[in-house]
């Protein structure tokens, strides 16, 4: 697990060193007066920096971002698990009680408009069949 750890660190380190060296040498100067943007501070900071102290700041991106990823499965996991059931105090346990019995079955509502419409149509039916 060491030497993933090292090459890991070793990586971010290299990652760290290119990209803000790319980004320096992509942004133009400062206009004659006018202020630094921020991007224009960073290209001009890096610049002056040493060698040793560009890998020193590297190093400190490099052990923040190990700590970052250390600590990642961690809320990952705890996301999972409030996600899946939300907190909720325990209740304490319930007496049980007897089933009370269930009311008689009834035929479902909607049959018994359909049967009364059924039989309005059969008594206007016998109605007309008796005009005739």
């Amino acid at each position: 697990m060491a030497v993933a750890k090292q090459t890991i660190s070793a990586f971010i380190h290299e990652v760290v060193l290119h990209t803000l060296t790319a980004i320096s040498n992509g942004i133009e100067p400062p206009a004659e007066g006018t202020e630094a943007t921020g991007l224009q501070k960073l290209a001009a900071a890096w610049h002056g920096l040493s060698d040793t102290e560009r890998n020193e700041l590297a190093s400190r991106v490099d052990s923040a971002s190990e700590l970052t990823a250390a600590a990642l499965p961690i809320t990952v996991a705890a996301s999972r698990r409030t996600a899946r059931r939300p907190a909720s105090p325990k209740k304490p346990a319930a007496k049980k009680q007897v089933a009370a019995p269930a009311p008689p079955a009834k035929d479902k509502p909607g049959k018994d408009k359909k049967k009364k419409k059924k039989d309005k149509r059969k008594k206007k039916d016998k109605k007309k069949k008796k005009k005739h």
